[in-house]
């Protein structure tokens, strides 16, 4: 057996018409091998192959694949961790140099790294809160290179917003609402994620319920106040400045 590229590596029967041929190092992506079988090899009965058998095979160039938060996910958060996959392992420290967090304007966001395991996964962690409301390019040039060598195929770029500054963007029932069920509770709409710790101490409802129960959703940034609701009763919810998001702000 013969590559051209010249690859180092072991072979191991599996049978005795099954030969496997494992390279030391990952092939290079993007490359084309040539590979040859010398005439002449004789099999169990004496038999020998006639001609050279040779064949080529492509490896693929590294590209990424998949990133998380995706592009069509919803504002981020000022620390968020990006994950960028790709579709073979790549090398450490070429990848990690190609790699750029940049807002609109201004110098790139420094942070450290993690790998996964497989090496395909790079890990990005702002050590800097980012500004709030701003667009930021997650990108990798071309100079990122995989595990066998090879450049990425095509530079890739992926943009995200960030969440914009606390704020409250609706309630249920809304101001002056009128002929509410008495089961229905109260909820306010946050603009972005909240720290729930602040929440309590900056509300308050006259009359005043004898209990109140709370839920936080995540899932659209709502806080959602219950309590019976007396009948015939004009209720003023004040929500005062105070609350804070998880970034303090």
């Amino acid at each position: 057996l013969a590559l051209d590229p010249s690859v180092e590596g072991t072979g191991e029967w599996l049978n005795t018409s099954i030969f496997v041929f494992h390279p030391a190092q990952p092939l290079v992506g993007g490359k084309t091998y040539t590979g040859r079988i010398a005439s002449g090899l004789q099999d169990t009965t004496g038999g020998l192959l006639k001609d050279d058998f040779v064949w080529q095979f492509n490896i693929q160039a590294p590209e990424v694949i998949s990133t998380e938060p995706g592009s069509e996910a919803p504002p981020i958060g000022l620390t968020q961790p990006i994950t960028i996959t790709f579709n073979q392992p790549m090398d450490h420290a070429s990848t990690e140099a190609a790699f750029k967090l940049l807002p609109a304007a201004g110098a790139p966001v420094k942070g450290s790294f993690r790998w996964s395991k497989d090496d395909l996964s790079l890990g990005f962690t702002p050590t800097q809160k980012l500004a709030l409301d701003t667009r930021y390019t997650a990108a990798v040039d071309v100079t990122a290179k995989s595990a066998g060598g090879a450049p990425l195929a095509q530079p890739f770029a992926v943009s995200y917003l960030t969440v914009p500054a606390p704020g409250v963007i609706a309630t249920d029932p809304a101001n002056g609402e009128q002929s509410i069920d008495y089961r229905q509770g109260f909820t306010i709409f946050f603009a972005s994620p909240m720290d729930v710790s602040t929440l309590d101490a900056h509300i308050s409802i006259i009359p005043e319920p004898t209990s109140v129960y709370t839920y936080y959703s995540e899932y659209n940034n709502s806080y959602y106040l219950g309590w019976s609701f007396e009948p015939s009763t004009d209720y003023t919810v004040t929500i005062s400045p105070g609350m804070a998001d998880p970034y303090g702000n």
